[in-house]
């Protein structure tokens, strides 16, 4: 799947890293796309799933699953909301090729699996220094043509350094994806 244009530039929180990340979504009908790339020429992402995987997903059909909480390791996110509505979705992919999406009311209240959102397709490309991953949902519940979305893609990456929090923008305090404030409008 060849998208790449419209990318935003991703940051760490700690602005230290050498890890050079960039994402899009397009939406489309019911259909959300997301993608991320990212170059880590220093090796620094701990990165054995993702490497791993590549080979399989390439190579055969590989079956992906819903799984929660995978922001607590390697995870690539997008948040999608109205900037009129509390409500938000928040998709998750990871480098194992696991996925999710949860609906909050409002902000990180009532975190609920959304089961009608089913994942389409999954690619994963894997040439060091350089990854890609793209993730393409198909959400019945939204009429994408109608509303002014606002987004924040983001990513939380287990690295040798530590756990490193990725965003267009952060707030000043701590990393907040969550935090409308920060989203930016599609």
């Amino acid at each position: 799947m060849e998208l790449k244009s419209n990318l935003i530039q991703l940051v760490s929180f700690d602005k230290f890293s050498d890890i050079k990340i960039s994402a899009s979504v397009f939406l489309q009908s019911e259909l959300v796309t997301i993608q991320f790339i990212f170059e880590d020429a220093q090796e620094k992402t701990l990165l054995d799933k993702f490497k791993s995987n590549a080979e399989v997903i390439k190579n055969k059909n590989h079956f992906r699953s819903r799984k929660m909480k995978l922001w607590e390791n390697t995870c690539f996110e997008l948040f999608l909301g109205s900037s009129n509505e509390n409500q938000y979705l928040e998709f998750n992919l990871s480098a194992g090729g696991d996925w999710n999406v949860f609906s909050f009311d409002d902000y990180r209240k009532n975190l609920i699996e959304l089961f009608e959102v089913e994942q389409l397709s999954f690619d994963l490309k894997c040439s060091s220094p350089d990854y890609e991953i793209t993730g393409v949902f198909r959400v019945r519940s939204l009429n994408l043509n109608h509303k002014k979305y606002l987004a924040n893609l983001t990513a939380v990456l287990q690295t040798t350094e530590g756990v490193k929090y990725y965003s267009r923008v952060h707030p000043q305090q701590k990393a907040d994806f969550h935090d409308k404030n920060f989203w930016y409008s599609l």
